[in-house]
């Protein structure tokens, strides 16, 4: 892959909830976006010290505005960036 072809990614935390984490990419995926979920808890078998850390979404940074308006949806807070 030449560097040219790289694409941008960036990372939001979406909380501690693995349901609205889920849920979250669910939309993302329905509505056509590309997105990853970082489970931060050993897909839910070994809450301990990953679990102190928020699930994340990854999305390719082009997409970054229309799946942060998903997150808000479910986050109206918001994700932390």
């Amino acid at each position: 892959m030449k560097h040219a072809d790289r694409v941008e990614l960036i990372e939001f935390e979406v909380g501690y909830d693995r349901f609205i984490a889920q849920a979250i990419i669910a939309e993302c995926e329905a509505t056509g976006h590309r997105v990853q979920l970082l489970t931060m808890d050993n897909a839910g078998q070994a809450p301990g010290r990953l679990a102190l850390q928020e699930h994340r979404v990854i999305a390719e940074a082009a997409d970054a505005e229309l799946v942060l308006e998903i997150i808000r949806r479910r986050i109206p807070e918001g994700p932390t960036v």
